[in-house]
């Protein structure tokens, strides 16, 4: 008779189902590794991947509001996971605190999977009044600490997140999210265009992103330089486009919405350096962005927030140039730079692009999670 696979179940209400950390590197991962993978994602929108064999993707109804999707992961989630009958259940939303606290109650195999800073996050969110914002960050604070101590492990996206829970009790492992080498490196490149002149943002396009000063930035390049600004992603709120669109940047910008992830992959190869200037909000600064790894992985130099981190990464390797993201004129001073240096800038995108080819890529990160996995699957706490 074979041997039963063990059954990891994958648990998110925020995330779409073909999400680059969750299905694309962990649960293809852990399939890869032998493992029954379930994932329990929101049903995929139009147009949006939708989670493909070996892993067994079961769809969760889609939430616009934050409340209904919140009382549906405190009271709902938890029953459809235990219909998974999985060995271990792996979460990855803070809403999904209770329910992963609810699983441990009942005798069940927990690892949170941490993507960002809890706290830093309340005092970020836009849709809250000041006052509550300091009230939700301590709420967090000590909801963290509670589920530092009471999960099997917890999986951080950054050692910053990871260092802060093992001070607050947790069994806490570093994977951070790398590129995948076999998507960038082993499929067939996309053509280029004979001269790489734009700079590219993919992700979401909001305050907190950085839009409105990349998109003021493009007013202030000079007159005669061959420059234009390619946004991939989400935009919004409304009236943030609305007031983009009275800038002179505008001019300079081409909107290209929602892409498939291999149309979005070659708008980046065809790009001449990527941009992130997050804010400096308390969630962003020991952040480490999809985005950042995924320009040097198509070569891109990088323009990139001062904040101490990203400045050891980036100037510290010489990937590119640091600029406060809250200043227009600084940005477009540094993408003028770059287009006007042009073996600089090739050069600079070499080096990163060299890094995530040896160091920094998802196959140097698998192991560690797999690791995790087997120490709670073997009964204890990993």
């Amino acid at each position: 008779m074979p041997e039963r696979r063990m059954i990891l179940a994958h648990l998110t209400v925020v995330h779409p189902p073909a999400d680059v950390r969750i299905y694309l590197r962990e649960c293809r991962a852990l399939a890869a590794a032998g493992f029954r993978v379930i994932l329990l994602a929101p049903a995929p929108a139009p147009g949006e991947a939708r989670p493909a064999p070996p892993v067994e993707f079961r769809p969760l109804p889609r939430f616009r509001r934050r409340l209904p999707r919140m009382l549906f992961a405190a009271l709902a989630m938890p029953f459809l996971a235990l219909r998974a009958r999985a060995d271990c259940y792996h979460f990855h939303d803070p809403e999904l605190i209770p329910a992963g606290l609810l699983l441990k109650l009942l005798g069940r195999r927990v690892i949170w999977d941490v993507h960002e800073h809890l706290a830093g996050q309340m005092l970020s969110k836009p849709y809250l009044r000041p006052w509550a914002r300091g009230i939700l960050s301590r709420l967090a604070t000590v909801l963290e600490a509670v589920a530092a101590r009471s999960f099997d492990a917890a999986v951080c996206a950054t050692p910053a997140i990871a260092h802060r829970l093992v001070l607050r009790g947790a069994r806490a492992h570093t994977v951070q999210n790398h590129p995948l080498v076999e998507e960038w490196f082993d499929s067939r490149p996309e053509p280029e265009a004979p001269a790489r002149r734009d700079v590219v943002y993919v992700g979401g396009l909001n305050p907190p992103r950085g839009v409105a000063q990349m998109v003021q930035a493009m007013g202030y390049l000079p007159a005669g330089l061959d420059c234009r600004l390619r946004l991939v992603g989400p935009f919004g709120p409304a009236e943030l486009w609305e007031q983009c669109a009275r800038w002179p940047g505008w001019k300079r910008v081409d909107y290209l919405g929602i892409l498939p992830r291999s149309a979005a992959m070659a708008v980046l190869r065809r790009a001449a350096a990527g941009l992130v200037v997050f804010q400096p909000q308390a969630n962003h600064l020991e952040s480490q962005p999809n985005k950042l790894f995924e320009y040097m992985s198509a070569g891109l130099p990088l323009v990139a927030s001062d904040f101490p981190l990203w400045r050891e990464l980036i100037e510290g390797h010489g990937l590119g140039l640091n600029v406060d993201p809250t200043d227009p004129e600084a940005i477009a001073e540094a993408i003028t730079w770059l287009l006007t240096h042009p073996e600089a800038a090739a050069a600079m995108g070499a080096r990163g692009n060299r890094l995530v080819r040896e160091q920094w890529n998802w196959e140097r990160e698998a192991p560690t999670l797999l690791r995790v996995v087997a120490g709670v699957l073997a009964g204890g706490r990993s």
